[in-house]
């Protein structure tokens, strides 16, 4: 996911780039100019939405609970299982002061887009981790291997829904008329 910033100066750039230098009629420039102008002053003014940031850290949150649950069930552990554990655990306990010190008057907000870098950053780990442990022989190593794949899985469909309930509908007929 982009930041606001990064995501407008990249609708400027395109328009600047390839859009104004189409636009021969005075009025329709002037127009365009004046939405660059809202455009590139927007990104200071205007907060994302916490929530969909805050629904995905949730999602990832459940798959890396799940997966520490099915890493603490097995006897034995790999090293790329261990990692995981600790890296789950200190991503957990990391957010355990954010927590307590957010009440409704806190002047420090959580910073959503660093929180999904972190979840997201250890999900990845998740999702190396899981993909290794394919050749594994013995069957309690295949079964958890296959249960930390579901936990992928899992997370991967329900964050796909959840991006979808977002979206708003396509312009494509008056895309198919210009």
């Amino acid at each position: 996911m982009l930041n606001l910033p990064e995501l407008l100066q990249g609708v400027l750039d395109s328009l600047e780039a390839d859009v104004a230098p189409n636009v021969t009629d005075a009025k329709s420039k002037a127009q365009l100019y004046a939405c660059l102008d809202l455009l590139s002053n927007l990104a200071v003014k205007i907060d994302w939405k916490a929530e969909p940031l805050c629904d995905e850290c949730d999602g990832i949150g459940a798959a890396l609970r799940r997966a520490k649950l099915c890493i603490e069930g097995m006897g034995r552990r790999p090293e790329p299982l261990a990692g995981l554990a600790a890296s789950i655990d200190t991503l957990f306990s990391e957010d355990e002061p954010e927590s307590e010190n957010r009440t409704a008057s806190s002047a420090e907000p959580v910073d959503w887009f660093q929180r999904r870098r972190r979840y997201a950053g250890v999900f990845e780990e998740l999702v190396r981790v899981a993909g290794a442990g394919a050749g594994m022989e013995s069957e309690a190593e295949r079964v958890a291997y296959a249960e930390l794949r579901s936990c992928v899985h899992e997370h991967l469909v329900n964050q796909t829904i959840r991006e979808a309930l977002y979206l708003k509908p396509m312009r494509l007929s008056e895309m198919s008329k210009a």
